[in-house]
Protein backbone atom coordinates (compact mmCIF):
# COMPACT_ATOMS: atom_id res chain seq x y z
CA UNK A 1 0.00 0.00 0.00
CA UNK A 2 1.39 3.49 -1.01
CA UNK A 3 2.18 6.11 1.90
CA UNK A 4 -0.51 8.27 0.46
CA UNK A 5 -3.03 5.65 0.75
CA UNK A 6 -1.80 4.79 4.30
CA UNK A 7 -2.10 8.72 5.42
CA UNK A 8 -6.29 8.37 4.22
CA UNK A 9 -6.45 4.69 5.55
CA UNK A 10 -5.62 5.98 9.10
CA UNK A 11 -7.09 9.84 9.26
CA UNK A 12 -10.70 7.83 8.18
CA UNK A 13 -10.02 4.85 10.47
CA UNK A 14 -9.21 7.83 13.41
CA UNK A 15 -12.26 9.45 12.40
CA UNK A 16 -14.41 6.28 12.23
CA UNK A 17 -15.20 6.95 8.48
CA UNK A 18 -15.10 5.61 5.00
CA UNK A 19 -11.41 7.21 3.12
CA UNK A 20 -13.91 8.34 0.73
CA UNK A 21 -15.49 10.73 3.37
CA UNK A 22 -12.80 12.54 4.54
CA UNK A 23 -14.09 16.41 4.00
CA UNK A 24 -10.71 17.42 2.52
CA UNK A 25 -8.81 15.59 -0.15
CA UNK A 26 -4.73 14.73 0.56
CA UNK A 27 -3.81 16.50 -2.76
CA UNK A 28 -4.70 20.14 -0.86
CA UNK A 29 -2.10 19.72 1.70
CA UNK A 30 0.40 17.32 -0.19
CA UNK A 31 1.13 15.71 -2.97
CA UNK A 32 0.48 12.13 -3.07
CA UNK A 33 2.77 11.06 -5.83
CA UNK A 34 5.39 13.12 -3.95
CA UNK A 35 4.67 11.71 -1.13
CA UNK A 36 4.83 8.28 -2.33
CA UNK A 37 7.93 8.67 -4.11
CA UNK A 38 10.50 10.28 -1.61
CA UNK A 39 11.43 7.35 0.23
CA UNK A 40 11.33 5.19 -2.34
CA UNK A 41 14.83 3.69 -3.32
CA UNK A 42 16.25 4.04 -6.78
CA UNK A 43 17.34 1.50 -8.91
CA UNK A 44 21.28 3.18 -9.09
CA UNK A 45 20.59 5.20 -6.39
CA UNK A 46 21.05 5.24 -2.71
CA UNK A 47 18.48 3.82 -0.73
CA UNK A 48 16.17 6.26 1.07
CA UNK A 49 15.38 4.43 4.38
CA UNK A 50 15.85 7.15 6.48
CA UNK A 51 13.49 10.46 7.39
CA UNK A 52 10.19 12.03 7.97
CA UNK A 53 7.52 14.15 6.30
CA UNK A 54 5.38 16.45 8.47
CA UNK A 55 2.28 17.87 7.36
CA UNK A 56 -1.40 18.66 8.60
CA UNK A 57 -4.25 16.66 7.58
CA UNK A 58 -8.33 16.62 8.45
CA UNK A 59 -7.13 18.24 11.87
CA UNK A 60 -4.02 16.01 12.31
CA UNK A 61 -0.58 16.61 12.78
CA UNK A 62 0.68 13.82 10.34
CA UNK A 63 4.15 12.18 10.62
CA UNK A 64 5.12 9.67 7.76
CA UNK A 65 8.89 7.95 8.19
CA UNK A 66 11.01 6.40 6.10
CA UNK A 67 10.08 3.38 7.33
CA UNK A 68 6.52 3.63 5.94
CA UNK A 69 4.84 4.35 9.30
CA UNK A 70 1.90 7.00 9.23
CA UNK A 71 1.61 8.71 13.00
CA UNK A 72 -1.15 10.72 14.06
CA UNK A 73 -1.67 13.62 16.54
CA UNK A 74 -5.08 14.81 17.13
CA UNK A 75 -4.99 18.80 17.30
CA UNK A 76 -6.89 20.31 20.43
CA UNK A 77 -10.03 21.87 19.87
CA UNK A 78 -9.52 25.59 19.49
Amino acid sequence: MSLSNKVLERVAEAEGRDPTELDEPLFEVVDPDALDAIFESTENGPHRNAGTVDFEYQGYSVRVTAEGDVLLREHPEA
